[in-house]
């Protein structure tokens, strides 16, 4: 059985077991696609339910959140003043040359399946966009992740280049203690971010003292061997 089949049915049984006749009377005008004036505060809630039951449809939960309603433009028209009255809202549009209200965005869709009297199958869409906004969010961090990753090993891969480079001329050693300190440190811990990386020194490095002398190093590699002065 399908989501709306689902919701119709759980309507069907709320129009049955409701014991006002102008609120079935109200459900089955919107069934039937007629016009009809609400005679208590809950018709116009169920001459909503009624047209959802013959020319609406709404997707499962596990898929992104829509309701759409299909019915001749005079009902649209009523559909729309009752969720006005509510304070709720669909967007009117065209399919295949007929009048459709749809709703889309997260909220709108649970807050008309509660309106109408489906609260159960409102929850289960809520609970399931609170899913997907939560496997969003995590596949987004991974990215980053993933992301901030890839600078780091690409960075940390230069740095070594440069050093390896500095100890092939011999010129690493002629450097200050400190930078002869830093490439040491970088050689040995080639996985280490940079706070991890500062950490290591005693007393404990800056992130930004570390990342200029890692800069220096890099700079240093490049130059002419006659040309390297790490004080500057």
């Amino acid at each position: 059985m399908s989501f709306s089949t689902e919701v119709k049915e759980f309507l069907k049984k709320s129009r049955d077991n409701t014991k006002k006749k102008c609120c079935r009377k109200a459900f089955d005008a919107g069934a039937a696609g007629s016009e009809y004036i609400p005679r208590c505060e809950n018709c116009g809630r169920f001459y909503v339910a009624g047209v959802f039951y013959s020319f609406g449809s709404v997707n499962p939960p596990e898929k992104s959140s829509n309701l759409t309603l299909s019915a001749p433009e005079s009902v649209l028209g009523i559909v729309l003043s009752i969720l006005s009255e509510n304070e709720l809202s669909m967007k009117r549009s065209t399919r295949r040359g007929k009048a459709i209200l749809y709703a889309r965005r997260n909220g709108s869709v649970e807050d008309i399946l509660t309106f109408i009297g489906a609260a159960p199958h409102s929850v289960r869409v809520m609970q399931a966009n609170v899913m997907n906004e939560l496997k969003l969010s995590t596949n987004r961090q991974t990215n980053a992740d993933v992301a901030n990753q890839d600078r780091a090993s690409r960075a940390s891969a230069e740095q070594l280049v440069a050093i390896r480079t500095l100890i092939e001329d011999k010129r690493l050693y002629r450097l200050p203690k400190e930078y002869i300190e830093t490439a040491e440190l970088r050689l040995a811990n080639p996985e280490l971010s940079i706070p991890e990386l500062a950490g290591l020194f005693v007393p404990e490095l800056s992130k930004s003292g570390l990342t200029h002398r890692l800069k220096k190093l890099i700079a240093l590699s490049k130059m002419p061997p006659e040309d390297d002065t790490a004080g500057q």
